[in-house]
């Protein structure tokens, strides 16, 4: 009896691991972004991801005034880099976005999911092949926790808050980075669709 089971056992084991090989190296697998994965690979991508998170996330510890952090701050580093992709309330991502697998999470729905330090390790580090970059190495603690901070509170915000926090920055403007000021002829933020929705000049005399 236990002889069979671990002969069956290794049967199986050794048929998934053929199977792996296979896709592997027959290349059949279509790694298009345009083409969903099927189920049981977006159901392997997502527990990998989130257990991923749960385990490298556990150590951080949460600053105690997390909750009375400065909104300012955080909504300004959201606005510039995040809602392009994410969007927010009141804002749609970005129609190049629809592109991306797998499409990126809405914050205002999706971050109540997560616990403070675990969106905070998301935000830090990034997730490998999703689009999402981490910038840890680009941005401050103090101001990865503000950004944190800010995107916990998404779900709980109104589009007339968003917009009134919009209003409320814009005179001041906002760089995240003394290095970007080499690139002020760069287009703004609110022309990215142009930017990617069009084919260049040249791409199009080809």
């Amino acid at each position: 009896m236990i002889k069979t089971a671990v002969a069956t056992f290794l049967f199986l084991l050794a048929a998934a691991l053929g199977v792996l090989i296979y896709v592997m190296f027959s290349g059949v697998y279509n790694i298009a972004a345009t083409e969903p994965h099927n189920p049981l690979m977006k159901w392997a991508l997502h527990i990998t991801m989130k257990n991923s998170v749960e385990h490298h996330a556990k150590d951080i510890e949460t600053p105690a005034d997390f909750e009375e952090r400065e909104t300012a701050e955080g909504f300004a580093h959201f606005d510039e880099m995040c809602v392009a992709c994410h969007g927010a309330p009141g804002v749609e991502p970005l129609h190049f976005t629809r592109g991306l697998n797998p499409e990126p999470p809405d914050l205002a729905e999706k971050a109540k999911e997560w616990k403070p330090a675990q969106l905070h390790w998301i935000i830090a580090h990034g997730v490998s092949m999703s689009g999402m970059p981490g910038i840890i190495n680009a941005h401050a603690k103090q101001e990865i926790w503000n950004l944190t901070a800010f995107v916990a509170d998404l779900p709980d915000m109104t589009p007339q808050e968003y917009a009134r926090l919009r209003e409320q920055t814009k005179p001041s403007g906002h760089r995240h980075d003394p290095a970007e000021s080499a690139h002020d002829d760069a287009k703004p933020a609110d022309d990215l669709e142009d930017l990617f929705a069009a084919p260049h000049e040249a791409d199009r005399e080809r």
